[in-house]
């Protein structure tokens, strides 16, 4: 894909984490991440479909939230 005004987006994402120990071989990790992503110049985009798919995937990334469990034997 060329690089171009109209493939150009911008991700950010801020996550916060917290890691709990049962013990030394088992923990448990929870993260929430904070996630925006922008359409950096719409007005590249032909008017249509593709502009208004691009401005409803980037209106619609929502924050996510994760739990894991690691055990180690």
């Amino acid at each position: 894909m060329q690089q171009t005004a109209a493939n150009e987006r911008e991700f950010a994402t801020t996550t916060l984490g917290i890691q709990y120990f049962i013990d030394p071989s088992t923990r448990i990790i929870f993260n929430y991440e904070w996630r925006r992503m922008n359409v950096t110049d719409p007005a590249a985009i032909p008017a249509g479909p593709a502009r208004d798919n691009a401005l409803a995937i980037a209106g619609n990334l929502g924050n996510r939230i994760s739990l894991q469990l690691t055990w180690s034997f």
